[in-house]
């Protein structure tokens, strides 16, 4: 009887570390695109200047907005939306799937990326393939003022170790860049 005890104390022991686990990744993760949620973008972020410090690797913050999105939500339809939300969310996941390439969904139509230890000659370049690829994904968008298919704008910066600027004053300049990037159609 004694062993029956201990081997159900067990099997719950794994049951709840089974859950345990379950709920550490559902908390950080967005549950409509299954990329990682802003609450651990912020983890993250919080770190990626003393990371690119510590190991003296350049790194680039990224953040892509898809276009016109409120006019395909009006057009569309919500379920839509969080069909063309889903597949765009897979086609930077699946752009960005390296090493030290994290991709979170910051809210909305929002998207967030930061990269470790970057080769700045390819970056530019990423940059450009990743948003041809959102337009290869053909996904039909006629009240857009850009393009009658879903597109993205982008605005990255790229952090230099010891450069010591502020995660806040990044996060600003590649908001900035994207506001640029939209601006310009």
């Amino acid at each position: 009887i004694i062993l029956f005890i201990v081997y159900q104390i067990i099997k719950k022991d794994k049951q709840l570390q089974i859950l345990n686990k379950k709920y550490q990744i559902e908390s950080i993760t967005d549950s409509l695109t299954t990329l990682y949620n802003r609450k651990h973008f912020d983890t993250i972020f919080d770190s990626m200047t003393f990371i690119s410090n510590e190991n003296s690797w350049k790194s680039a913050l990224i953040i892509v907005d898809i276009d016109y999105f409120k006019n395909y939500n009006d057009t569309y339809g919500h379920d839509m939306g969080d069909e063309a939300l889903q597949k765009v969310a897979l086609c930077i996941k699946e752009h960005f799937s390296k090493q030290y390439e994290y991709v979170f969904r910051l809210g909305g139509e929002e998207f967030g990326i930061i990269l470790f230890n970057i080769d700045e000659k390819s970056f530019e370049n990423s940059l450009e393939e990743l948003n041809k690829n959102v337009i290869k994904l053909q996904i039909e968008h006629k009240n857009s003022k850009i393009l009658d298919l879903v597109s993205v704008s982008i605005g990255a910066v790229i952090y230099e170790p010891k450069s010591y600027i502020s995660a806040n004053r990044l996060y600003k300049m590649a908001d900035e860049s994207l506001y640029k990037d939209k601006n310009s159609g």
